[in-house]
């Protein structure tokens, strides 16, 4: 929020240093939550997988063009942040269907925040029925 104001071209380079930062974090961080991981820990994961999905990384791929246009980390760096959105609505859509140990607690917020935000109505009407 605090770059609200500034420039359309410092907002997107912000967003893609983000990208670049927390996708391959979040790759090697995964999803599993360990029994010794503290709470700090299951914290810094969750917000970790949030960040590269909050930084429009759909409308960086269609102002970059195909895929063949991006240069390889960029491409890398989508890719992941499109995996963490596949991923995350695959185990939003489970625990839509009852299945509540989907998701772990730790990590609902992230999940539930980057299905509803890379969703539509469905994963909207979803979350506030069975929510």
């Amino acid at each position: 929020m605090a770059w609200i104001f500034e420039p359309k071209d410092v907002k997107d380079a912000l967003q893609a240093f983000t990208r670049e930062l927390a996708g391959p974090k979040a790759k090697s961080l995964g999803w599993t939550i360990a029994p010794d991981e503290d709470h700090i820990q299951r914290q810094f994961k969750s917000v970790t997988l949030l960040s590269p999905t909050e930084t429009n990384h759909r409308q960086f791929l269609e102002w970059q063009g195909s895929p063949m246009t991006l240069s390889t980390s960029c491409s890398t760096i989508v890719k992941l942040t499109c995996r963490i959105v596949k991923v995350a609505q695959s185990m939003f859509e489970k625990w839509t269907q009852g299945d509540k140990s989907a998701i772990h607690p730790d990590l609902r917020s992230a999940v539930f925040a980057i299905a509803l935000k890379n969703g539509g109505k469905k994963e909207v009407s979803q979350h506030t029925t069975t929510g």
